[in-house]
Parts: C-alpha cells; sequence; structure tokens
C-alpha cells in the first residue's frame, strides 16, 4: 500500500489474503513495472474486484485501485477525501465511489481504464470551479490539482500546462516574458476546464477566445486509450473540445498561442446605482468608438455582497496598448458621467490581474443564471437595478462586453462556440451561506431574473447552463452543432461515463 491511499486492509486481513490469492498484487506490479501501458492496465483493472453499487467503494476495491497507480486513492470517511471532493460552488455535494488524486498522466489512465473496465462514470476536478453535477457511489473522481507543470515557450510563443495549473500561475509564467493569453477573470479557475468551455475573460475582442487558442492537447479517452488531437491529428475531437466542455476526453495537458501584452491602461471606475441610466446611455453613445483592443465589464451589485450602504455599479476597463492612446477614451466617459471613484491607471497587464487575488466564490454557495444579450436597453437596465436593490438581495450581475473583435471575426463553425456575434454575456449570480430558507429565497432571486431578462435572451454561453439542464443545449450551440456533437460524443464516449458536466449525451 501506498502511504497515501486511504485503506482498512491491513497485513493480515481478509481483504489482503482475497487480493493475494487472486493474483492482482502481481498484476499491479507487472503494470507499473512496465510503465502503465494502456493495453496492460485494461486487462489488469477488468480483473480487479468491482465496487460496490450503491455504497463505498469496497476495500478490496480500493486497495486494487491504489495498486494500478502511483498516485493516491481516497476513501470516503477520509479528511483527504473530503478535502479532494469539495468544490467551488458549496451547493454541489459530491460523494463519488473514490477520489484519485492524480500526479501524472499514468494516473488519470489508470483511474479511467479501471473506471471504463467496472461501468463507473468519471468525474474530474481540478479547483472545482467547474464542478456543474455532484458525482455519487457510481462515479470515481479525478482530483488533477496536483499536476502543475507548465512550460513557456517564449520563442514560439506557446505555453504547455497540465490540467492543475489556474490562471494566476499561467499568467505570471507568462508575463515573465512580457506574454498573455486568455484567461478566467477569476485568478484560481483552472486553465484546462475554461479552455474547454469556450474561454471568456479579458481578452476575446483582442485575441480571441480561450479555445480559440488551443493548438493541440494530449487526452486519455473513456475507454482509457490516449490520442494527441490538433487541426491535423483526430480534427473531429479537437473541434468538439473547443466549447464542448470534459464531455469527450480527460486533458493531461495541452499547448496554447501566447500574445505580446506588456503595459495596459486598467482599472476600475464606481458608480452609484442612481447613475445606471446615466452610465449605460453613455456606453450605448460610445459603443462604435470602442477599438478591438479595448474590453470592459458592467457590474450591479447589492449590498449584500459589497458591504456599502448602497448598491453600486461598476465599470471595469482595460486598455491593452500604449496607455497614453487610450487614456482620452477613458476622460471622455468619466467627463460624461462621474464616478463615485477611479482608479484605472497604467500598469502591467499582471498588476491589473493580481489585484483580485481573492476568489468570492469559495466557502459559498451559489447559483446563477447566464445569458447572452445584444443590447442594454433602459428596460434591461431596470431590471438590473431592481434586482440588486431587493431589500434581501444577495445577486452580483456581471456583464462583459464582447461585441466586435478578433473572436467576433473567426467563422461560426471553426468551433464548437456558438453566438460570435453576441453583444453582452450576463453572469448573473447569488452568493450566500444559511439554512434552507437562504438556499430557497437565492434559488428564487435567481429564477426571477431569468424570467425578467427572458425576453432580451439572444443565446446562452456554455459555461452557464448550469442548473437548468440539456433543454439549454439547444440554445447554446444550435440545432446543427449539437447534433455535430451527440455524434462526436457517441465516436468517443459512447456509454457516457464523462457524464458529470453540462452534459452533451451521446446520439
Amino acid at each position: 500500500m501506498k502511504d497515501t491511499c486511504e485503506d482498512s486492509t491491513t497485513p493480515e486481513s481478509p481483504g489482503r489474503r482475497h487480493l493475494l490469492e487472486g493474483g492482482l498484487y502481481a498484476a499491479a506490479a507487472t503494470v507499473l513495472g512496465a510503465g502503465l501501458s494502456t493495453a496492460t492496465v485494461g486487462r489488469a483493472a477488468a480483473a480487479l474486484p468491482a465496487p460496490q453499487t450503491g455504497g463505498p467503494m469496497s476495500p478490496d476495491a480500493l486497495q486494487a485501485l491504489s495498486l494500478l497507480l502511483p498516485g493516491a486513492v481516497f476513501a470516503q470517511g477520509s479528511k483527504a477525501y473530503d478535502s479532494s471532493r469539495s468544490t467551488w460552488n458549496g451547493t454541489i455535494e459530491q460523494s463519488p465511489a473514490a477520489v484519485v488524486q492524480a500526479r501524472s498522466r499514468q494516473d488519470i489512465i489508470a483511474a479511467v481504464t479501471f473506471a471504463s473496465a467496472h461501468n463507473l462514470g468519471i468525474a474530474i476536478k481540478a479547483t472545482g470551479h467547474g464542478a456543474l453535477k455532484a458525482a455519487g457511489n457510481d462515479a470515481i473522481l479525478i482530483d488533477t490539482s496536483r499536476m502543475k507543470r507548465l512550460v513557456v515557450d517564449a520563442e514560439r510563443r506557446t505555453a504547455t500546462f497540465e490540467p492543475g495549473v489556474v490562471a494566476i500561475e499561467f499568467l505570471r509564467a507568462a508575463q515573465a516574458h512580457g506574454l498573455a493569453a486568455p484567461t478566467a477573470v477569476s485568478p484560481f479557475v483552472g486553465m484546462t476546464g475554461y479552455t474547454l468551455s469556450g474561454g471568456y475573460g479579458d481578452l476575446p475582442r483582442v485575441f480571441g477566445l480561450g479555445s480559440d487558442n488551443l493548438i493541440s492537447a494530449e487526452v486519455v479517452l473513456a475507454d482509457g486509450s490516449t490520442l494527441r488531437v490538433s487541426e491535423t491529428d483526430n480534427p473531429d475531437l479537437f473541434w468538439a473540445m473547443r466549447g464542448g466542455g470534459g464531455n469527450f476526453a480527460v486533458v493531461t495537458s495541452m499547448t496554447v498561442r501566447l500574445h505580446p501584452v506588456k503595459q495596459v491602461l486598467s482599472g476600475v471606475l464606481t458608480y452609484d446605482i442612481e447613475d445606471a441610466r446615466r452610465l449605460v446611455s453613455s456606453l450605448r453613445r460610445w459603443d462604435d468608438t470602442i477599438p478591438d483592443n479595448m474590453t470592459m465589464a458592467l457590474s450591479f451589485f447589492a449590498t449584500s455582497v459589497t458591504g456599502t450602504p448602497r448598491p453600486v455599479v461598476t465599470l471595469a476597463l482595460v486598455y491593452f496598448g500604449n496607455p497614453e492612446q487610450g487614456q482620452p477614451l477613458v476622460d471622455a466617459l468619466v467627463a460624461d458621467v462621474k464616478p463615485i471613484s477611479n482608479t484605472v491607471k497604467a500598469q502591467s497587464y499582471l498588476s491589473y490581474f493580481e489585484n483580485d487575488v481573492k476568489d468570492p466564490g469559495y466557502g459559498f454557495r451559489n447559483y446563477w443564471h447566464g445569458v447572452l444579450i445584444d443590447e442594454l436597453t433602459d428596460p434591461v437596465v431596470d431590471i438590473l437595478r431592481s434586482t440588486v436593490e431587493q431589500p434581501d438581495s444577495m445577486m452580483m450581475l456581471l456583464f462583459s462586453y464582447y461585441r466586435g473583435g478578433a473572436w467576433s471575426r473567426l467563422d461560426e463553425g471553426t468551433t464548437a462556440v456558438s453566438h460570435r456575434n453576441a453583444s453582452w454575456l450576463l453572469n448573473g449570480r447569488a452568493f450566500f451561506k444559511g439554512d434552507a430558507a437562504t438556499v430557497a429565497r437565492a434559488q428564487a432571486q435567481v429564477s426571477g431574473l431569468a424570467r425578467q431578462l427572458a425576453p432580451y435572451n439572444s443565446g446562452v454561453p456554455f459555461t452557464y447552463v448550469e442548473y437548468e439542464g440539456p433543454s439549454r443545449l439547444p440554445d447554446v450551440y444550435g440545432e446543427a452543432k449539437l447534433a455535430r456533437l451527440r455524434e462526436i460524443k457517441r465516436r468517443y464516449d459512447p456509454s457516457n461515463l464523462l457524464r458529470f458536466n453540462a452534459n452533451i449525451a451521446p446520439a
């Protein structure tokens, strides 16, 4: 037994004798000595005792699984199990049959092959931000957070990283060379899940989506076999993985394109809620003059989120280029509607990004609703304002501006991502801690926002289909793309083992 494996068998226990009598230690030793070839792992995994159905994995099965991989296997009830299964969103309570803490590609191959041999679902977790459905006793959770290898090739302007790398780690390494790529706006979101889910953030108008910048990936399929995917290697799978999420394979590493990014003009303008209409009206007039290298995000905050006496509206701005050229744009906006505070200044992109080193979601439960909206009309602004002005509101409403720019110039068929003509992406979210009554109130607030915004909805980004399930998938992709994705899913994961996500069922 490895010292990191949680198990109840002892050297003299019946469970251990059973394993010895079955020759499984010898099989595992053969597998490990052979470098964990997929075929060998498959034969060994198929011979191992199957996990119990409807309850914790048996000691025999845990012991056998642990022998197949160098990484750790955690059993239900252990401290390591509880910490490894935790997610960013406290509403997702996972209780998988076991957690495999992967430290290498070999660990992932072994865990996936074991799961496949026993028809167990496969759930993947790096940071826990992407956990959408709770994995239960019918699944193994693979925790990739320890896989942190990251290599920046400044000459070729590429970065290759494992699935445990998060946005701030990636950006610090890239910015050491004056480079960057699209990342999530939160520093602690995993780069791999972000990229597979489309990859929005600050840079779509400048350099495209995260998925648009994916060059290649090394993956493990649901049967334990391995592939390289790129525009020339398995291009159908490469197409699906750029916007289709983790439905098709488990990524062990990916390579993305980097771009020069050094000084930016960036910061946040904060306004009283009373100025919401005036501010948005000013933005509408400003719309035609916004260059592709400028991004912005408009947010409405309830007092419970900010701790301020009144709800506020903020406008986060980033101008990628010479700050002196971007300053007149900011000055014109500030002159039109005077903010309460103004932190916009010339700084490195990394400095701007590091200003948000806290992730507000950890330790909280949250519900959210995401839509694409073509225009922020006055009626839309009134809905947003009334939402955060409710006395018991727990809402934070984030609108990211995406009209035009690099991402919109790609053909709709290039990747699985749709709606490249969208203007604004809304992430409406309730953050909370509390009892069942608080949960019900949060759900009601998010549902109420969704109903009010329905007439203005022009589509749904993949990242935000979580709580309403597969019924929204046609709104994410369109019927033609969804049919193509389901066919690719049938080809690569016909049993839908990779289903603990915004699931695309096989055709």
